[in-house]
């Protein structure tokens, strides 16, 4: 059979004046050294998460994974008009882009 030591934090904290160790017991830990090194590790639960459409990188990342995506994926729940009607506006402004299948073959020069 091991021994076992209990430790009863609270007690040891105020006899040691050890702040570090106060941070682990149940008394308010007081501003200082240890206080300043705990501060970012700790999770800020009051503070709201930024929405995804913040983060700097959104349009690059979300550009990627359409591109990434299947058409039909794409292209499910538009009305056959909805489809035109988008082609039509990306056209005109120069953006669109044909399939690689619908393509026709590139002649080689020589």
């Amino acid at each position: 059979m091991q021994a076992t030591d209990f430790i009863l934090t609270d007690e040891v904290t105020e006899v040691e004046r050890d702040e570090s160790l106060r941070l682990f017991g149940h008394r308010p830990a007081e501003q200082g050294e240890a206080t300043r090194w705990l501060q970012p590790w700790r999770r800020d639960t009051r503070r709201t998460p930024p929405e995804i459409e913040e983060l700097p990188v959104y349009e690059e990342v979300f550009q990627e994974l359409v591109e990434a995506m299947p058409i039909e994926k794409r292209l499910a729940g538009l009305a056959p008009e909805q489809v035109l009607r988008e082609a039509g506006q990306l056209a005109h402004r120069g953006r669109a882009r044909p399939a690689k299948a619908n393509r026709p073959p590139q002649a080689e020069c020589q």
